[in-house]
Parts: C-alpha cells; structure tokens; sequence
C-alpha cells in the first residue's frame, strides 16, 4: 500500500472500505464504497508550475533530495513530469489510451528534451531493454509529453509531484489521462533576479491549477541575491503583488539545498536554504486538505450506508461542495 497517511488508513480500515463481506449491499454502494476507498489512498498531488528556466525541477529534486528529474529543458518542448512512489527508480512514457511504457535510459533522456548532462550527474538506473517510440514532442495547442518517474522516496507515500511547464494544456490531454496533472495543491516558481513578471501572472490565470488558498510562491534562486537588503526587498513585494494569488510566498535556494543533501559539509547550508521553511508549509497544507477530506468522507459514507444512492454520491464532492470554504473539494473526487 503507497499512502503513508496513518489517520486515512485508520479510517479506512474502521469505515470498513475494504471488506468486500457486505454480502447485504447493492452493487452500486459497494462500488461507491470501493471508489471511496481508492480516493483516500491516492496520494496528494502537488504541482510545480513556472516558466522555463524558472527552477520547477530542482525545486522538485530539491523536495526529494536526489536528483530524480533532469533540471534545464527547451522551454515548450520539456514534458510534464509527474515523480510517484515506486519500489525502484524507473521511468515510464505515458500514451494519449493512458498506457506505460517503460523507457531505457537513452529514451528517457531524449524524452527530456535532450538532457545529455543528465545521465552523468544522475544515479545510475537499469532500465529494461525494450525500445519505444518516443512520445509526442510538446507543442503549444498540440498537446503535452508525460513522462511518470517512478522513486523510493517515502515522501512520495504521501504526496506525488507534478512538474508543469507554463505552456501545458490540460484541455489537450485525452480522457484517459486527464487526472495526470490534477493537482491538490500547486506551487509556482519563480526565479528571484526576475520575480513574478506581468508574464508569469497570466500563465498562471491560463493554468488556472488551484485557488489561492492551496496555492504557493516560491522565490527560487536565492542564492543569486548577495545582500540581504535585496532579498528583504523581493520578498516584501512579492508579498504585497501576490497576496490575492498566493496562499504565502517562500524564498528557496533549492541548488544549495541539493548540494546540502550530496554533501555533509554543506549541511549547515541547508537550513539556510529556505527550504525546511516550504516543507513545513507544504505538510501543514496537506494535513488540512487530508483533514478536510475525512471529513467529507464521513459524510459520504453516512450517505451511501443510509440510502444507498451509490456512485453518484461521490460525484456530489465536486467544486463548490466543499464542507470549508478554506479547501477545494476537488482532491476528494479526482483519483489519479
């Protein structure tokens, strides 16, 4: 079992969502109960978005400490990334019927956009031999690259990662695949000696990923800004611009925290990297949005065991049904 959530699985084995002895229900609660089961287990989803060259794969290197993604791109190009839990490291090509495909090492570099320093600075992994076709190069209006990276990392039990370039087009993405880049809680980043241009602002109302309230800037490349005034600076108008946008603003040098995690003589860097700060911000935000869809939770089940309306009950979960207006419902009836 993936997710690593012991209040969900508490909940779920007393509610109990997995015990298929219910020989006096109807087929349509058990599968409402069965689908209720599988939404709760789906680890939460955390999309990274930001422009090319803004700093989205080492922020999300960074929150994994290793280097699982290759940093860099060609802009519209680089395809969407999503970093789930996985007994081993391996990469997957994700087709427009919703199939995997696993790549070899040399198709995952060349599906990343043709990453060549990639394969010298990343671990070694051994791919199946198989060869695949490459999938569909990311053009703007075309449609979306996907690749799935499979990696042991146990925070990944919790939380998956979704690297989003600005130019992906969720609507271009087939039925089959539509909850690939379906985020609970989105992160935009933006480089620090340029923060938050006119540019930035609409692609993010384009992308149009989550509402502020689970939403988060990050200033990335901080360590580009020498004097502390300049940084004290930013970081106030970042605060003042994106207020109405963003949930907080946090300021990350994500490449000294890599080079903290690859080194134990930058380990004092760490914590001045900013990002223990964003961690914490980020567990409290997914234990209120896991929190939250307990709660929803209870009041489904209440509702499938009392009158047995089935399936259809979850699709009651959708925006706007939220019990707190504090949180989207749409993590509760999206299943990845």
């Amino acid at each position: 079992m993936r997710l690593d959530h012991p209040q969900t699985l508490d909940f779920i084995q007393k509610a109990g969502l997995l015990d298929h002895s219910r020989s006096h229900y109807t087929r349509a609660q058990k599968q409402a109960l069965a689908r209720l089961a599988a939404i709760l287990l789906r680890p939460l989803t955390i999309g990274i978005a930001g422009e090319a060259g803004s700093g989205k794969s080492t922020l999300l290197n960074a929150l994994l400490g290793a280097t699982i993604v290759p940093a860099g791109g060609l802009g519209r190009v680089r395809p969407v990334f999503r970093t789930r839990y996985g007994e081993e490291y391996a990469a997957y090509s994700i087709e427009a019927d919703g199939s995997r495909h696993r790549l070899t090492a040399e198709g995952f570099e060349r599906a990343s956009a043709g990453q060549a320093a990639f394969a010298e600075s990343h671990p070694k992994v051994i791919y199946s031999a198989r060869s695949i076709s490459l999938p569909a190069a990311a053009k703007p209006g075309t449609g979306n690259a996907l690749i799935e990276v499979s990696y042991p990392a146990p925070v990944l039990k919790q939380v998956e990662l979704a690297e989003l370039p600005a130019s992906f087009v969720p609507a271009s993405l087939s039925p089959a695949i539509s909850n690939f880049a379906r985020v609970d809680l989105a992160i935009w980043v933006t480089p620090a000696h340029q923060a938050w241009k006119r540019s930035e602002l609409q692609a993010w109302q384009d992308l149009r990923l989550a509402r502020p309230y689970c939403s988060i800037a990050v200033a990335a490349q901080m360590d580009g800004l020498a004097a502390a005034q300049d940084r004290e600076k930013l970081m106030a108008r970042l605060a003042q611009d994106t207020a109405s946008v963003f949930k907080a603003c946090y300021p990350v040098s994500a490449q000294q925290a890599l080079d903290a995690f690859a080194s134990p003589a930058h380990a004092a860097a760490f914590q001045h990297s900013g990002l223990p700060q964003l961690q914490k911000a980020i567990q409290e935000l997914v234990l209120a949005i896991r929190q939250e869809r307990l709660v929803r939770a209870c009041a489904i089940l209440e509702r499938i065991e009392t009158k047995g309306a089935g399936s259809r009950l979850l699709a009651a979960t959708g925006p706007g049904q939220a019990a707190n207006p504090e949180l989207p419902a749409a993590g509760l009836y999206s299943v990845g």
